[in-house]
């Protein structure tokens, strides 16, 4: 079975510090664990059992689309505790965006739990999310579920959803 979630995002038009608050965290992708990128929508693989473990672990496949303009990188955090979100991703992964504006990633054997991803599309690769004037316009980013609050960023429990299967993951920025 595969849980299949869908948010969206938009170019936030956040005044001032709000924005830059809002993804304050992120920087660059240093390093990537147990996760891998493909060009093309993925299907979550069958649930996986550590081998040294009794426990159960899944997959979470995270399809982008409508990243506008179709250059530079996308950059996917996931975060799995309120703790860490937007401070400490679990894992994170980074591509060049497909020509029609898409990206797939998929991150492999994680437990269950909760979790929250965190998009943003790094439109020229200069590796740092760049703003507009007073924080209007700049580049564009999503957090799963959806998540929009009026200012200042989403708290973990907006953005957070269950791990108990495969789960699949679209965000669309718009």
């Amino acid at each position: 079975m595969t849980s299949v979630i869908t948010a969206s995002g938009a170019r936030w038009r956040m005044a001032g510090l709000s924005c830059l608050l809002a993804l304050a965290c992120w920087q660059p992708l240093a390093a990537t664990a147990q996760s891998e990128t493909t060009n093309e929508p993925g299907t979550a693989a069958e649930p996986t059992r550590d081998s040294g473990s009794e426990q159960t672990q899944f997959d979470i496949v995270v399809h982008l689309t409508k990243a506008e303009p179709a250059t530079g990188t996308v950059e996917i955090s996931l975060f799995n505790s309120s703790e860490n979100f937007l401070v400490n991703p679990y894992l994170q992964t980074s591509g060049p965006i497909n020509e029609d504006g898409s990206y797939t990633a998929r991150f492999g054997k994680v437990p269950p739990g909760d979790y929250a991803v965190v998009v943003v599309h790094d439109e020229n690769g200069n590796g740092k999310l760049d703003t507009g004037f007073l924080g209007f316009g700049g580049e564009t980013y999503a957090f799963s579920n959806d998540a929009r609050p009026l200012f200042g960023r989403p708290d973990f429990d907006e953005a957070k959803f269950r791990v108990d299967n495969n789960t699949r993951i679209h965000i669309t920025l718009d």
